[in-house]
């Protein structure tokens, strides 16, 4: 599917040359570029009717995880609202847990054209790894983790994090301090302060923050493709720097449908010289 929906991401990231990148238009760019993948999994996802057309010029925001409390499902009904305001598209994904699943579809009932909840585990063997290559954004707003695998998995799919960096998250996660330079890319993250776990509405307007300053960037970076780039390489070899992985991950799926997008093109290849 990765191959079809040419969403494959690239393998030059030991060899890629920003300076390159800059001497070339990006339309005649010699390099494989992660912004063109991730746009034509946009694209791809348009085209099945699993986006809606507006979705290619707006950002995607991502949550994947399990649907319960503590993983800061309730703060998803203020963010939801945020990113509405915001003309975002906010995609929430995952196993159903002990949040109530009618709260989430009330979400998507009342904003249908921004959110979208994904819950069905046969849909997201197919299709969550376009959505993950397709979003810019990864939304993480939970009370407790210990490793935060899902948030490296967001850097790993290009996605910059925003997150209130409780745990472990703090070992990876950089965040952008608000002093820092528009033009440095030495962040991976928008980090926001959780005040109190029993009180959210405490750390809402913190959580807002934290969101509209990921989205400013997009935007800001979707002017200048060059720039983009860099940052998403960026994101990618952090996770990269990571060395973690788990069975059937992401990072495996990945590799199993792009081998197997690999062995049809071959076979067709094949049956061509045959005919």
């Amino acid at each position: 599917m990765l191959m079809e929906s040419n969403a494959n991401f690239p393998n030059n990231f030991d060899d890629f040359d920003p300076v390159l990148l800059y001497a070339e238009s990006i339309e005649g760019s010699s390099q494989e570029l992660v912004t063109v993948s991730k746009q034509s999994a946009k694209a791809y996802l348009v085209r099945e009717g699993l986006l809606n057309r507006e979705d290619l010029n707006r950002p995607l925001v991502l949550y994947v995880g399990e649907l319960e409390y503590n993983k800061g499902l309730q703060f998803f009904k203020a963010a939801a609202d945020f990113l509405v305001e915001m003309d975002a598209k906010f995609i929430i994904m995952g196993k159903n847990s002990n949040y109530p699943l009618e709260i989430l579809n009330k979400l998507s009932e009342n904003a249908p054209n921004h959110v979208i909840i994904i819950d069905n585990l046969e849909f997201q063997k197919e299709w969550g790894i376009l959505y993950r290559v397709a979003s810019d954004i990864f939304f993480m707003p939970s009370f407790m983790e210990s490793f935060g695998l899902f948030a490296a998995e967001g850097l790993l799919f290009g996605t910059p994090v925003v997150s209130n960096c409780v745990g472990d998250l703090k070992e990876f996660l950089v965040n952008k301090a608000k002093n820092d330079d528009n033009f440095k890319i030495d962040y991976n993250s928008y980090l926001f302060e959780l005040v109190d776990n029993q009180m959210i509405g405490l750390s809402i307007d913190n959580m807002k923050l934290a969101l509209l300053e990921a989205i400013n960037d997009w935007k800001r970076m979707s002017k200048d493709i060059r720039v983009k780039e860099i940052f998403l390489r960026k994101l990618i070899k952090d996770a990269f720097k990571l060395s973690w992985n788990r069975f059937e991950g992401p990072v495996e799926q990945y590799l199993k449908v792009y081998r197997k997008a690999m062995l049809q093109v071959r076979d067709k290849l094949e049956e061509g010289l045959n005919d």
